[in-house]
């Protein structure tokens, strides 16, 4: 089961070690920071960073919630903050795991863990006509387009709350990426 970490944003990766550090390997299976390929332009050439999807967000796959949650009393650091959907019964933790819209949700933009760029066509330089890539799913979400600075918003809701998530774009114009080519081969077949 997938269970949200919140933590400062910044301090992802080094809370991701420190809690391998105290935790047994048999007390979790995987930690996840979902990342996205933010495109910059400089020079009209496009460039691909890669940048947290969530600043202050870690997922964490494993069938010991609690364990995860009472790690943080060995940690050198103490930026964990709380593992979302925590609730008091009776004095009692109940940890509740992402839900299943979360789940197909992450699964629909992500591919080991970071959300490629997305190919898009326009004909009049601010309607999009065309998506290959996990924006396509999501097109009637999109809240806002910046074709120049190869971006698209999307607002939908995920763990619990209504966020706007930023796309990375490529068009013909950027240099080739050899995924894309393949698919826009394929859709014209």
């Amino acid at each position: 089961m997938w269970y949200v970490i919140q933590t400062r944003t910044g301090y992802e990766q080094r809370l991701v070690r420190e809690l391998k550090r105290v935790l047994s390997k048999s007390e979790y299976n995987k930690f996840l920071i979902p990342q996205f390929e933010d495109v910059t332009r400089t020079g009209g050439i496009s460039q691909i960073n890669y940048k947290c999807l969530f600043p202050g967000y870690i997922l964490v796959d494993t069938d010991y919630p609690k364990l995860v949650m009472m790690a943080r009393d060995k940690m050198i650091i103490h930026e964990f903050s709380k593992m979302l959907g925590v609730e008091d019964d009776e004095e009692e933790k109940k940890f509740t795991a992402i839900s299943e819209d979360d789940a197909e949700f992450l699964d629909s933009i992500l591919l080991n863990g970071i959300m490629t760029v997305s190919y898009v066509e326009s004909s009049n330089g601010s309607r999009i006509d065309r998506i290959i890539g996990p924006l396509e799913k999501y097109a009637k979400n999109i809240t806002k387009v910046e074709l120049r600075r190869r971006r698209a918003i999307v607002e939908t809701e995920v763990f619990g709350k209504k966020r706007r998530i930023k796309f990375g774009l490529w068009t013909k114009e950027d240099a080739a990426i050899q995924w894309i080519e393949d698919a826009r081969r394929n859709n014209l077949n």
